[in-house]
């Protein structure tokens, strides 16, 4: 039944819901994928009306690969990030402060790093002292300068550990230009090499 606006007096019809045509917004899977692939700091956060929209593929893609994650907020503003379970479960372990600042560390700087690279980096890591620790979270990104290197070794108490950390990072990136390149012959070679020059 038609129904009479109170203020101007005209008659418009109702639409029934069932009729009502329903206006999403178009999904940008390929949004998605990219800002997902990236786990340094994001260039896009998403709305959370879009984070909604696109939640299974948010899901799938940060599920499937433990390096990356979404940023959702409001505004432009981040407001939280979606990372995968396996990435975020150390945090959750009732290990000691310096086992999760070793976490913090190499989800940092080893972020494009395979589970195997990972894992035995934050064993090592985590029987620092906190002070050391502390430094190694000062550390933006790998490669440093040797400037760089040389002053933080000298405040370390076991300098070592600075090394053998850069020497992942070193072979992390082989890893991620041979998978790039679909070099998987040299991909074995690279990071061979890369472990001998460490030793």
């Amino acid at each position: 039944m038609p129904e009479a606006s109170k203020t101007t007096g005209t008659v418009r019809k109702r639409t029934p819901r069932s009729q009502a045509k329903k206006v999403r917004p178009k999904k940008n899977v390929d949004r998605v994928y990219s800002v997902a692939s990236k786990s340094k700091i994001p260039d896009y956060v998403f709305k959370i009306g879009e984070a909604r929209d696109n939640l299974s593929v948010i899901v799938a893609e940060v599920g499937s690969d433990a390096t990356s994650s979404v940023v959702v907020g409001s505004r432009g503003k981040p407001t939280v990030v979606c990372v995968s379970y396996e990435r975020f479960r150390p945090l959750l372990s009732h290990g000691n402060r310096a086992e999760k600042l070793a976490f913090l560390v190499v989800d940092e700087l080893l972020a494009d790093a395979p589970q195997h690279i990972r894992t035995p980096a934050v064993q090592e890591l985590s029987r620092l002292s906190i002070g050391d620790l502390e430094r190694l979270w000062s550390i933006e990104s790998f490669p440093l300068s040797p400037q760089k290197a040389t002053a933080l070794k000298r405040k370390m108490k076991e300098p070592g550990a600075l090394d053998r950390l850069a020497t992942r990072a070193r072979v992390s990136q082989v890893l991620q230009e041979a998978r790039e390149a679909g070099l998987y012959e040299v991909l074995a070679d690279a990071s061979s090499n890369a472990v001998d020059e460490a030793e």
